[in-house]
């Protein structure tokens, strides 16, 4: 091993010139952008939170307060069920609401998203004309269409959930910027979620009393006037109390990824 030699800027730049020959480094004060400084700011006290159902409660208000989502809601995956359980979501007045009745299993596009963000592909997928659904105590109510954007949120063990987003019913666009900001969000709310379960280990979704076919949705999904049943098998929650199909051949699905 070779021995430790000095490398200070003052040292090298000096060497083998006359005394104050050499330039110093110009050292700078530019801010960092304040969106990016706020939301690092603001994640701070995730940090001292010790409970995991209260890190993801806190991770969706800042997803609403700080990113600037209008709709938000995150799903943990539960791997050996090939299940996405409700945590926390939003209401259309923008409301956090639990959404722990809330399930539906994993399809083939759901995990494709989980593969491409973590093969580093896209760190985010947009979902195009979806239904918007509210979920009221004993039914699912669709109250319009729009797309959802589904950010997982994955840990070096692999994927451990999903954030999911959607414009309620304000008609607004998907900010790319914003999605970025969620994107970094869920990146750190995966590395805290997985040290806290290393801590505590996670009890299965379904308990040993309980059957898996059992733990269905009771609830009814009711169209806007009509009443007309939909089956919930096929459907992929989005943000808070919005959903969204499971894309099938022919539904438009934009690949996006946030900005390197």
């Amino acid at each position: 091993m070779l021995p430790r030699r000095r490398i200070d800027w003052s040292v090298i730049l000096a060497r083998g010139r006359a005394p104050g020959a050499a330039s110093a480094p110009a050292w700078g004060e530019h801010a960092a952008p304040s969106d990016i400084a706020g939301l690092l700011h603001a994640c701070d006290d995730l940090f001292s939170i010790r409970d995991a159902d209260a890190l993801l409660k806190r991770a969706v208000g800042l997803a609403l307060e700080v990113v600037g989502l209008v709709r938000a809601g995150i799903y943990l995956y539960d791997e050996p069920l090939g299940l996405m359980l409700g945590t926390w979501g939003t209401d259309l007045e923008r409301a956090i609401v639990d959404e722990h009745h809330a399930m539906f299993q994993l399809g083939p596009d759901g995990r494709h998203v989980f593969e491409r963000a973590v093969s580093g592909g896209a760190h985010w997928t947009l979902v195009e004309d979806c239904p918007i659904i509210t979920l009221d105590a004993q039914e699912t109510r669709i109250v319009g269409r729009g797309w959802v954007v589904c950010t997982p949120i994955c840990s070096a063990g692999g994927p451990l959930g999903m954030l999911y987003n959607d414009a309620g019913l304000t008609e607004a666009r998907v900010d790319e910027g914003k999605q970025a900001r969620a994107a970094i969000l869920c990146a750190l709310v995966g590395s805290l979620l997985a040290a806290l379960r290393r801590a505590q280990p996670p009890v299965s979704a379904a308990s040993p009393s309980e059957p898996v076919a059992e733990r269905t949705f009771s609830s009814k999904l009711v169209e806007p006037r009509s009443d007309k049943t939909v089956s919930m098998g096929t459907l992929m929650p989005g943000p808070a109390s919005a959903a969204v199909p499971c894309p099938e051949p022919g539904m438009a699905v934009s690949p996006r990824m946030s900005r390197k």
